[in-house]
Formats: structure tokens, C-alpha cells, sequence
């Protein structure tokens, strides 16, 4: 039997669907003694399962019990029963089971449900489940791939085994160093057209101070439609339109989009898109949206001939995929995945930013000394990338960004057949846990000082871990469009910084994250925008 089996709360999804799918019809058939009959024989049955699971079989009788554990008055039913521990949560925990004895860079806790959950959080351990047993024994999990595949497409992420590798083989070209080179053109061109977006609008009486992740995600939106498949759409100049507002509710995880999310841990995402709340109406309705724009431009690109393009959508097919079904899966992936990343990161710099004055005025006199393209009236065409001499700065106040705010905090394996990492064994259906948020914060990789923002370390010539930076994740299934946003971050942080003095409207308050797929500014990052001149 997997462990797995014994984990997943889809009884919990079960007995809802019950109450409000069956009972309702069966009232209308059957007498109420019947119904109320096979309703008790569903919570008993609840009532016997968690206590078994919980307290008797994780505790005596599972073999990942020797894996150092977090404590029950920790780890205790509030923090499992209808949500998954957030990675604050997990660091805290890790600082308490670290000094166990037999401490791997392993540690077991309950996630949804009850569930055993295995958080990777030490570099060697990193090493084994995300690079040398991926696909052997190691894998994204099937539940997590079908969420993704309703969300985003059956494309790369959503993949699993030979799939995305050969998958992953045809998409390298689009996003390899001289692909990503190619676009910076267009990232200097979108970051001229934002800040003269920007310049306006802050002129206006009364319009200092800006929700800053409303101008980010139309920024973003912009550069991967033009990346993608060539189709720019004015997001940044045209905030009304119909697509951005649909298109913005894949990302808003507002209105139950959280427990929909955890719950699609445990139970397939098409039951969990069942649940009647905002948050599921409003995924369904941008997902036809999105889907029916993708269809549009796929057929308009194969019909086509001789198109010397070289977006995305036209490298594939000039690379021989000609299935109409299989390109919409990867434009509705690149979509979703190269948006709202990009969109979050570029949020977060600017809270960072507005929070260490010191930072951004560093930051501001290097970028307004180098020849970057950043004036609306610069000559965008013959940009490169801001690498050199001059610019070390730039790159350390991004790196700390991404080390301190991963767009995606948290990745999940599961183990494909029986196995062991650092020594302990793991059986098949284990549900593991990657957090870049988690491993970038960790005290034994970064110092003491782990938890502060410092670009700084960044400029020193000490030798560091790779595994100690996870904010990409690594190994096979690591992000194949890592360099596109790294480019696409520099460009547009430069862009903000060497344009505008960035101050928090109320600095004294901290913007607490959403943890979803990815990490976004819960209710948005508002700031006071003033605009530098030349």
C-alpha cells in the first residue's frame, strides 16, 4: 500500500459533496432517516480515520517515523486542519528540530489533513531528491501536476517523467542565453513605456501614491504576450480592457483561493474547483478567457508560412511541433508561469526598496551613472544586457531580493517507488517538500544575519553553496526561464529606481505574504512615487 493512501483528506472533500450534492436529491427520494442514516456512517467513519492516522499510525507505526518530527504542541491540528503550514512556519519549526539528534537536512511534519509532509531543508538533502534521484525516484506529484494542468495548460510544468524531458529539450532553445539576449531590446522598451505610464499618472493631483502591483502585473502581462507569441497587450497603456481584468483573476488567490489551493494537495483540482466561493468563479472564468486567446493565436501562427519571427510560439514551430493542442498547453503555461512570477518579484523590490532608503539611494546614483537605457527618450534598440563594471550593486540588490522573496516559496516531490535520502528510507508516495523560502533564510548558509536585507553579501568573494540559494529551485526540474526573469527583473528594477524616489505610504507597516503557488503582497504594495528628473 502507498503511504499516500494513508494520508489524503479526500474525505473531507467527499463529505462535502455529499452534503451538497446528494442529500439534496436523495431528500427528495428517499426518506430522511435514510440520509441521515448514511450521513453518520460518513462521519464515523472521519471520526475513526484521523485519530488512527494522527496519533496511532504516524506516531508508532509509519516508517518515516525515525525522520526528526516536529513537536505536537507545535505541530498541532490548527495548523494542519484546512490549510497547509506556511513557510514562516516551517523555518520557525526547523529551528526547534535541528538540534535533535539525528538531524539530515530532513525534517517531518502534518500538512492538509493530517498528512506527513518530509520538508527538504539542508543543501545535501536538496541535492539527492532534486538532482541526482529526479525521475528515478523523485517527482513532482501527479495531484500537483493535474492542479497546474487546470490552471496553466498540460505544458512543461504540469509534465512529468520522459514527458518533460523531451518537453524541456524543445523549449531550451527559446530560453537560452542568446534567446534571453535577444529580448532586452523589449525588456528596455517595456520598463521606457512603464515609467512614462508612471511619470503621468503620478502628476496628476492626488495620484502620488501608487498600488504598485497593478502597474507590475500589466508590465509583465505586456512583456510575456510580446515574448510568447509576439502579441503586445498595451496592458501597461490599456489597464480597462476585458482580457487583463479576466486574465488578473488566474493569479488572485483572494476569496477562498488558499484552502482551494491546499485542498488540491490531497484531492484532484477539478473536485476542489467544486467549491462555491469568488475564488473559483473567477479562476473558471479567466481560464476560458485565456484559453480561447491562446487557441486564437496558435491558428493564426501555424497558418502562417515563412514567418521570421522569433517569439516563443515561433520557435516551436519552426522546431517541428505542429499539434495545435500541445502549443496552447505550452502558451497557456509560459502565460501563467512567466506572469505572475515576474509580476510578484518586481512587488516585493519595490516594499524592499521603499523600506531601506539607504539601498535604494546606493542603488539609484551607480544605475544613474551607467549608460542603461532607462529615459523614455533612450534608445532602447541598442541595449544589452546591465552587466560590467559599475553595476555590481544592481545585481546584489536583485539577488537579495530573490533570496528574500522567492515567487514560488514552495515546490513538492513525491517518491516514485521506495528509496532513502541522507540515510533515512523513504517510501514509495511520500510527499517531500522544497522552500527556497525556507533554505534561503537558513542561518547555517547565510550567517546570523540571515533574516536581515543586505545586499552586501552578495559582493564579497566568499565561495557559497549553490544548493544554499533555491529560489529557482534546481536540478531537471528547475526553472527553465530563470534567465529570461533575472533579465527581465534587472531591466525593470533599474528602470523604477533610476526614474522615481520610492517611499512605503505607511512605513511603519509590514505586508504580510499570500502563500499560494506563488508569493504575492497580500493586499497589494501601495507607494508614494516621486519622479526624478534629469
Amino acid at each position: 500500500m502507498k503511504l499516500a493512501s494513508l494520508q489524503s483528506p479526500l474525505h473531507l472533500l467527499l463529505c462535502y459533496l455529499f452534503v451538497q450534492r446528494v442529500v439534496p436529491h436523495a431528500l427528495a427520494l428517499l426518506s430522511v432517516r435514510i440520509v441521515l442514516a448514511v450521513t453518520l456512517y460518513i462521519w464515523s467513519f472521519l471520526l475513526l480515520v484521523f485519530p488512527f492516522n494522527v496519533f496511532i499510525y504516524q506516531r508508532l507505526l509509519s516508517p518515516l517515523r525515525h525522520i526528526p518530527t516536529v513537536p505536537t504542541e507545535l505541530n498541532h491540528w490548527k495548523t494542519w486542519l484546512a490549510a497547509e503550514p506556511s513557510p514562516p512556519q516551517l523555518l520557525e519549526w526547523v529551528k526547534v528540530v535541528k538540534e535533535r539528534p539525528g538531524f539530515q537536512g530532513l525534517m517531518r511534519y502534518r500538512g492538509i489533513g493530517g498528512g506527513e509532509r518530509i520538508l527538504i531543508c539542508g543543501p545535501k538533502a536538496m541535492r539527492e531528491v532534486l538532482v541526482a534521484q529526479q525521475y528515478s525516484h523523485f517527482d513532482r506529484p501527479l495531484i500537483a501536476r493535474k492542479r497546474i494542468a487546470v490552471q496553466a495548460g498540460t505544458g512543461l510544468i504540469a509534465s512529468g517523467g520522459d514527458v518533460h524531458k523531451a518537453q524541456k529539450r524543445m523549449l531550451l532553445p527559446a530560453f537560452g542565453p542568446r534567446a534571453v539576449k535577444d529580448l532586452y531590446p523589449l525588456f528596455w522598451r517595456k520598463g521606457q513605456e512603464l515609467v512614462s505610464a508612471l511619470r503621468e499618472h503620478v502628476q496628476v493631483p492626488k495620484q502620488s501614491v501608487v498600488e504598485i502591483t497593478s502597474w507590475t502585473s500589466r508590465s509583465a502581462l505586456d512583456i510575456i504576450g510580446v515574448a510568447a507569441w509576439g502579441k503586445d497587450f498595451d496592458a501597461i497603456t490599456h489597464p480597462e480592457s476585458a482580457f487583463l481584468k479576466s486574465y488578473g483573476g488566474m493569479f488572485d488567490i483572494s476569496g477562498g483561493g488558499q484552502f482551494v489551493n491546499a485542498l488540491a494537495l490531497a484531492v484532484p483540482m477539478k473536485y476542489a474547483m467544486q467549491i462555491p466561493c469568488a475564488y473559483n468563479r473567477r479562476l473558471k472564468d479567466a481560464l476560458q478567457t485565456v484559453r480561447v486567446r491562446c487557441e486564437a493565436a496558435v491558428r493564426e501562427r501555424l497558418e502562417v508560412k515563412d514567418d521570421d519571427s522569433r517569439d516563443i510560439l515561433s520557435l516551436l514551430i519552426k522546431g517541428g511541433v505542429r499539434d495545435e493542442d500541445a502549443l496552447v498547453n505550452q502558451m497557456m503555461t509560459i502565460l501563467a508561469a512567466g506572469h505572475d512570477t515576474s509580476s510578484v518579484s518586481l512587488a516585493w523590490a519595490c516594499y524592499v526598496l521603499g523600506r531601506h532608503q539607504d539601498v535604494q539611494r546606493r542603488l539609484r546614483e551607480e544605475v544613474l551613472a551607467s549608460d542603461l537605457p532607462i529615459r523614455p527618450e533612450d534608445d532602447a534598440g541598442k541595449s544589452d544586457e546591465p552587466t560590467g563594471k559599475g553595476l555590481e550593486y544592481l545585481h546584489a540588490v536583485a539577488n537579495e531580493i530573490l533570496r528574500l522573496y522567492p515567487s514560488v516559496p514552495v515546490t513538492r516531490r513525491e517518491a516514485l517507488r521506495d528509496g532513502s535520502v541522507q540515510g533515512y528510507f523513504i517510501p514509495e508516495g511520500s510527499h517531500m517538500v522544497s522552500s527556497g523560502w525556507v533554505i534561503n533564510r537558513m542561518p547555517e548558509e547565510w550567517g546570523p544575519d540571515a533574516l536581515e536585507f543586505k545586499p552586501e553579501r552578495w559582493m564579497k568573494s566568499e565561495d557559497m553553496d549553490n544548493f544554499a540559494f533555491a529560489s529557482f529551485s534546481h536540478g531537471p526540474r528547475s526553472c527553465i526561464g530563470q534567465g529570461f526573469a533575472r533579465a527581465e527583473f534587472l531591466v525593470f528594477l533599474a528602470a523604477l529606481v533610476g526614474n522615481f524616489q520610492i517611499d512605503m505610504r505607511h512605513p511603519e507597516k509590514e505586508v504580510p505574504a499570500l502563500y499560494g503557488i506563488t508569493m504575492s503582497p497580500a493586499g497589494g504594495v501601495e507607494v508614494r512615487l516621486r519622479a526624478i528628473e534629469s
